[in-house]
C-alpha cells in the first residue's frame, strides 16, 4: 500500500536543531488505542481517558523528564488513546548526546531524555 504525499510544512531555512520551543506529537503504530480507553461516552459528561498501563509508562516518564532534566521540560500536554500531543521546551544551548561531536536534532533529544 502506497502511503499518501504529505505536504512539507517545515521553513526552509530554520533550524531544527536549534533549541526552542517544539509541539511533538507521538503516535502510536498503526493507530492503535494502546495508551488508555475512553471512558464516558455513554452519559452526558465530558469524555474522559482512563490510562492504561502504557499511558501510565507514557505519564511517569513525562515527569521524571520535568522533574530531573536540565535540558528539557515537557510544558503542556494531552494524552489521548492514540497519541501524546506535547510541547517541549529545549533550554540548553549546547545539549549533545553523550560522546557525540555535533548537536542532536529534537527526536534524538527526546529519545535520549527518555533512556
Amino acid at each position: 500500500m502506497e502511503l499518501p504525499k504529505r505536504k512539507n510544512i517545515r521553513l526552509k531555512d530554520y533550524d531544527y536543531s536549534s533549541n526552542g520551543a517544539y509541539f511533538v506529537t507521538i503516535c502510536v503504530k498503526d493507530r492503535h488505542e494502546l495508551l488508555g480507553e475512553i471512558v464516558g461516552r455513554d452519559v452526558l459528561i465530558a469524555l474522559t481517558v482512563r490510562l492504561s498501563e502504557y499511558g501510565n509508562v507514557v505519564d511517569k516518564h513525562i515527569n521524571i523528564i520535568n522533574s530531573s532534566s536540565k535540558s528539557a521540560i515537557i510544558d503542556k500536554y494531552i494524552q489521548t488513546v492514540k497519541e501524546l500531543l506535547s510541547h517541549v521546551l529545549f533550554r540548553e544551548k549546547s545539549f549533545r548526546a553523550t560522546g557525540a561531536g555535533s548537536l542532536c536534532s529534537w527526536s534524538e533529544k527526546i529519545e535520549i531524555l527518555m533512556l
